[in-house]
């Protein structure tokens, strides 16, 4: 943790590799390996330890304005309003190791997996969530909505874009083919690193 970006603090460990962390409800609520959850609600000095509403590895959280959602392997979909109390989402079809999770506000939830595929869903905790088409079959490790779109980044240098989530991707054309993790947006550039 840290108060401006100048120093950092670490802070205990939890035992269990943290995969993803978000803010909202004036906390931030940190997920990972075999279902732990961990909550800090004083900027991250400390953290508690939540019991764990899954088994499954949970890779990507987010908070919409409302609620927690975080997502995994296993097709696994947990909502919840307080970090504390979780509850099962809607369900993505069987066997998917979701890998990234993003929201557009006044819209869709996508999800991307492992296997190349993308998923939106207008409503995350109990709507059926959808397949898109990404045209690819490369995992992919993370989706963002940023700049009114959708950006999902995957292995072999594969970015796929879209303005709703739903339907077919279009396909970005890039020359690098290094395993691609992350993408932001800051003004006019997009930013993906791997």
């Amino acid at each position: 943790s840290a108060t401006g970006t100048a120093n950092w603090t670490r802070v205990a460990s939890s035992g269990n590799t943290l995969r993803a962390i978000a803010y909202g409800a004036s906390k931030f609520v940190a997920v990972g390996d075999g279902g732990v959850v961990r909550i800090s609600s004083d900027n991250g000095s400390t953290w508690s330890a939540q019991a764990f509403p899954v088994s499954q590895q949970l890779k990507s959280v987010i908070h919409d304005g409302t609620r927690f959602i975080a997502i995994g392997s296993s097709s696994t979909v947990i909502h919840s309003t307080d970090g504390v109390t979780w509850t099962a989402g809607a369900t993505v079809t069987a066997g998917k190791s979701l890998t990234g999770l993003a929201y557009k506000p006044t819209g869709n939830y996508v999800t991307v997996a492992s296997d190349g595929t993308v998923y939106a869903t207008a409503d995350a905790t109990t709507g059926a969530w959808t397949a898109g088409t990404s045209g690819t079959t490369n995992q992919f490790n993370s989706v963002a909505y940023v700049n009114n779109l959708f950006v999902a980044v995957a292995n072999g240098g594969h970015i796929r874009t879209s303005s709703t989530g739903a339907g077919t991707w279009t396909s970005v054309t890039n020359s690098n083919t290094s395993h691609l993790n992350a993408v932001a947006f800051a003004g006019t550039t997009y930013v993906a690193v791997g």
